[in-house]
C-alpha cells in the first residue's frame, strides 16, 4: 500500500505542475473540456423529461449510460495519470 501524500502537498504540486509541466496542463485541461462537452451532450438526453422525444426510451437509456460510463473512465485515466505525475514530482524534489 502506498503512503498517503496529505492533500495540502498534492495540492501544491498540482499547482505547480499546472504552471510548470506542459503535458500535465494539456492534458488536464483537455479533460476538463472533454467532460463539460459530454455532458452537454448527455443533457440533449434528458429533454423526454420535458415531452421532447427524439429516441425511445431503451435508446436514450443505452446512450446515457454509454456516455456516464466514458465520463468514469475517461475520470479514473485522469486520475491515475495525475497521480502519477504528482508522485514522480514530489520524488524528484525531495531527491535533488
Amino acid at each position: 500500500m502506498e503512503p498517503k501524500i496529505p492533500i495540502s502537498t498534492w495540492r501544491t504540486a498540482h499547482k505547480k505542475l499546472l504552471h510548470e509541466d506542459e503535458q500535465y496542463r494539456k492534458r488536464f485541461y483537455s479533460y476538463r473540456v472533454t467532460v463539460v462537452c459530454l455532458s452537454c451532450v448527455l443533457l440533449v438526453f434528458y429533454l423526454p423529461f420535458f415531452g421532447i422525444h427524439f429516441f425511445g426510451f431503451g435508446i436514450n437509456l443505452s446512450i446515457m449510460l454509454g456516455i456516464v460510463a466514458v465520463i468514469i473512465y475517461l475520470t479514473l485515466r485522469q486520475i491515475s495519470f495525475e497521480k502519477q505525475s504528482i508522485k514522480r514530482y514530489l520524488q524528484s524534489s525531495h531527491n535533488p
